[in-house]
């Protein structure tokens, strides 16, 4: 193969219809998928930064993984590729790169390929030896254990394992482990260093870039896949936390070994007046806040809450230290020091989190806390920045050379600007993909001009009566997209009643993938969520055929980092609104319409409740970033 002519060969002959048609029933050659293998080879041969935008059925996984494949194999060098969601990240895995494998097999080519996450996600056998004997373990887990592939604690039949066994720096033995040649994270590394291919997620990708954890193998190119969701991914990695609930667990964890560590009676005394004060803590705190998000200004926390709050860092601190000691005594070989080593800098971290939260003032950073009412309650302290382009641009983009970003959301009213801004890309070539889908023979669009405005008294009760019209018409293989929790409940329960031979799936009731797969296979199902139901679902052919948007998905004002970005952004003499506002929920809705065809072969009609999108300006916005189908009105 020679240079970027050889490597559109080869990527032209692979991705034939004579080529795909042998390993896929009724392959047809799409000219979108060719158009983005070759830019893709394009940034494999020559570097630099591609923008590419593609909608579902162009086939973006196999027009990136086999230019990448090859450039990486004809190199010898190693591709990332970077997902957010589970299910792109299995189907990329489970699906994808097998095909590609066989592909290029038929070609004569071997393909190594890996995907690795963070440490965090693996079971560690060593802590799972002494899980067991503490009687944590489960006979169902202890059976996964001995029968998993890759010790992978998502698909652990028990939840919340990863703090009691999974993988961590803090317990990890070395060259003395005795598990060490059957370590599922030695072996995920091992076999990433070896591959063409290495699959990871947009956290551990972030996490290695932007705060210097050395959690991934040197790599030369980057394909970010689902890039839309970058942005937020490092908001999360860039920003700090402490969740009482948290403490609390790893507290009364430790107070559980009590037997084991009865040569500690003062760390053990610490251990339990911590566990008062958080107490404390929670109970004084859940009584004087409101529930959701509320911003560290707008709180005015009494000077006894704060007393209360810093009392709580010097507490963490010194019970810390007290751990810190009582492992340098007796070593972190002795039984359960490795816990309580990791504990102890767990407490430390808080300790220092929690100060700052307090006492300094950041610029660029917005504070915040977080309650979650229930029948135990959820606290937690929050420092987020209000802007990652800069970190973005210094740490990921500038290490890389060669970078590919693709979504099938990436413009705003057929602009690349917002994104490129927000990520902090400055030079990059933008490509938007033909549609593979006929949209106004598959779609019907429906916008009901004469529901309420959002603000107005009888708002809830005309939803109610809007998506009752809709459910007496259309029946099943629905799906309701909210944009606040609180209304969808209310709303949903009350559809529950007056249509009892309807089945709803109601988020928050189970798990999302739960729901979603109870509603793929009933006909009378009503699949109803709110933000991470408007993405990420897979629901093609018959499985949905009506989707109600009940307003569009503008962001709370309320919201304490929406009232801090965008008080930033006037600082700077800009419209928060045309610049941050509307182009997030653009993109949100070009998600949530993007959920009903999947498929050449799907069909299907969108409601849109929300008659500000004829009413307004701003509705051209959205309705220009859509395929172009004509909007009809009720």
């Amino acid at each position: 193969m020679e240079g970027l002519r050889g490597l559109n060969d080869m990527i032209e002959r692979i991705l034939s219809k004579e080529s795909l048609s042998q390993l896929m029933d009724g392959y047809e050659t799409r000219e979108g998928q060719l158009i983005m293998a070759r830019e893709v080879a394009r940034v494999m041969e020559e570097g630099g930064m591609s923008l590419i935008e593609g909608g579902t059925g162009v086939g973006k996984t196999l027009a990136y993984l086999i230019p990448a494949a090859l450039f990486a194999i004809t190199e010898d060098t190693r591709v990332a590729i970077s997902t957010s969601t589970k299910s792109l990240q299995d189907q990329v895995i489970f699906k994808d790169l097998p095909l590609v494998q066989k592909l290029l097999k038929s070609q004569g080519i071997a393909l190594k390929a890996s995907h690795i996450k963070g440490r965090g996600n693996y079971l560690c056998l060593h802590r799972l030896s002494n899980a067991l004997q503490r009687g944590q373990i489960s006979a169902e887990t202890m059976g996964w254990a001995q029968s998993s592939p890759y010790g992978d604690l998502e698909h652990a039949p028990q939840t919340g394992l990863s703090y009691i066994i999974g993988s961590r720096w803090e317990y990890c033995l070395g060259k003395n482990c005795p598990h060490r040649e059957a370590c599922f994270y030695q072996k995920a590394w091992k076999k990433a260093e070896e591959s063409h291919l290495m699959v990871v997620n947009h956290h551990l990708l972030l996490s290695h870039h932007l705060t210097e954890k050395k959690g991934l193998p040197l790599f030369e190119r980057l394909i970010i896949d689902e890039a839309h969701r970058l942005e937020k991914t490092a908001l999360d990695v860039l920003g700090e936390s402490v969740s009482i609930s948290y403490l609390l667990r790893r507290v009364q964890g430790l107070l559980g070994l009590e037997v084991s560590l009865m040569e500690a009676p003062h760390f053990m005394d610490g251990l339990r007046s911590l566990e008062r004060l958080l107490h404390r803590v929670l109970a004084s705190l859940a009584s004087i806040i409101p529930s959701g998000r509320t911003s560290k200004e707008a709180l005015e926390l009494a000077e006894e809450a704060i007393d209360l709050l810093r009392g709580l860092s010097v507490s963490l601190e010194g019970v810390a230290l007290m751990g810190e000691g009582m492992v340098r005594r007796l070593g972190e070989e002795a039984p359960m020091m490795g816990e309580v080593a990791m504990v102890s800098k767990e407490f430390l971290t808080a300790a220092r989190i929690l100060s700052q939260w307090i006492e300094e003032t950041s610029e660029g950073v917005v504070k915040w806390i977080e309650l979650e009412v229930s029948d135990v309650p959820s606290l937690s302290f929050h420092s987020t920045p209000l802007d990652v382009s800069g970190p973005l641009k210094e740490y990921l983009f500038s290490a890389t050379d060669g970078v590919v970003l693709t979504s099938a959301t990436l413009s705003v009213g057929g602009s690349m600007e917002y994104v490129r801004k927000t990520l902090g890309i400055e030079k990059a070539r933008e490509v938007f993909l033909p549609p593979e889908f006929a949209y106004e023979q598959q779609v019907r669009l429906v916008v009901m001009k004469s529901m309420p405005q959002p603000r107005s008294k009888d708002y809830k009760e005309g939803i109610l009566d809007g998506i009752s019209s809709i459910l007496q018409e259309r029946g099943g293989q629905t799906l309701i997209l909210f944009t606040a929790y609180h209304l969808m409940e209310e709303i949903a329960r009350t559809l529950r009643d007056r249509f009892p031979t309807l089945h709803f799936y109601i988020q928050g009731e189970r798990g999302r993938d739960i729901l979603v797969n109870l509603f793929r296979g009933d006909r009378q199902g009503v699949l109803v969520g709110v933000e991470s139901f408007w993405e990420g679902i897979d629901l093609p052919g018959e499985a949905l055929k009506t989707l109600i948007i009940v307003k569009l998905p503008f962001r709370s004002p309320e919201d304490p980092l929406v009232a801090a970005r965008s008080r930033w952004l006037q600082e700077q003499g800009k419209d928060p609104f045309e610049e941050y506002l509307l182009p997030e929920a653009v993109l949100t809705f070009r998600q949530g319409f993007g959920r009903l065809i999947r498929s050449k072969e799907d069909t299907g009609v969108v409601y849109i409740l929300d008659p500000r999108i004829l009413k307004r300006g701003y509705g051209r916005v959205f309705l220009s970033s859509i395929p172009k189908i004509n909007v009809e009105t009720e």
